[in-house]
């Protein structure tokens, strides 16, 4: 069993690496990743927004 998790967290930090190492050399998959990360962080903003006005309006 030892053996198997060590595996598995070896095998999940190589993936993690070579992912890294793959966004960062390929500009097309950096920037569709930059790309999400700004579409989700706006997404989180208009539901906050959306909550203090809808607070607001309750009071």
């Amino acid at each position: 069993m030892k053996d198997f998790l060590g595996c598995c967290l070896f095998s999940m930090l190589f993936g993690a690496g070579l992912a890294a190492v793959l966004v960062t050399k390929n500009k097309d998959v950096r920037n569709a990743v930059k790309t999400g990360t700004t579409l989700v962080e706006n997404k989180v903003e208009d539901i906050k927004e959306s909550i203090e006005k809808a607070k607001k309006g309750n009071k």
